[in-house]
Parts: C-alpha cells; sequence; structure tokens
C-alpha cells in the first residue's frame, strides 16, 4: 500500500506540473495575442511579437483588482517585437485575468 500512495503522490505531482507549465503557456500565447490586437486598434505597427521562452516568463500571482479590471496573473520577461522599424529586443510586462489577457505593455 505505501507504495502504490508513493507511486500516485509521485504522478499526481507530474500531472500538477504538467498542467501548471500548459497554462502559463497559454497565459504567454494569450499575452502575445493580446499586444497585436491591442497594437491594431491603436494604429500601432506592431508586426510580430515573440515572447522569449527560454527563460520562462516570471510568473507572479496578484489575485487583485487594477480599477476594476480583476488581474490574477502578472508576467515578465523578454519580448521580441518586430516593427516597420525592424525587430528589436524590449522588457515587457503582461496582466492576465485567468481567462486571457488584459494589458500588455513594454519598456524601451
Amino acid at each position: 500500500m505505501t507504495v502504490a500512495r508513493s507511486v500516485s503522490g509521485v504522478l499526481a505531482l507530474l500531472l500538477f506540473n504538467l498542467t501548471g507549465t500548459v497554462a502559463s503557456a497559454d497565459m504567454t500565447s494569450d499575452c502575445e495575442r493580446h499586444a497585436i490586437a491591442m497594437s491594431r486598434k491603436h494604429g500601432g505597427d506592431l508586426r510580430k511579437i515573440e515572447i522569449e521562452r527560454k527563460d520562462f516568463p516570471i510568473e507572479d500571482r496578484y489575485d487583485d483588482k487594477v480599477g476594476s479590471q480583476p488581474v490574477s496573473t502578472e508576467l515578465k520577461g523578454i519580448v521580441k517585437l518586430t516593427t516597420a522599424a525592424g525587430m528589436r529586443q524590449s522588457r515587457y510586462i503582461c496582466l492576465h485575468d485567468g481567462k486571457k489577457a488584459v494589458y500588455f505593455g513594454w519598456v524601451d
């Protein structure tokens, strides 16, 4: 019984970790899509965005509101931005409400 419980416990931890990684990857993709959509909406020339995934984005739990907007997670890291002027690398922050990205910004 003890071995079976240990194995099931390890499997549960592995499944939890895999699920967390997938959710974070989904959040990262949401942030990329949100950045492009907001750029188009506001007349920007952002053509492509690629969040650096090699050193996985730093993910901080926030669970509060910014104004009236609930925010559950803050992602920050390095992003490659392609505009009409060319490609550049920058730092970014993305706020996520657990279902979708609600804000994306970068610092030149």
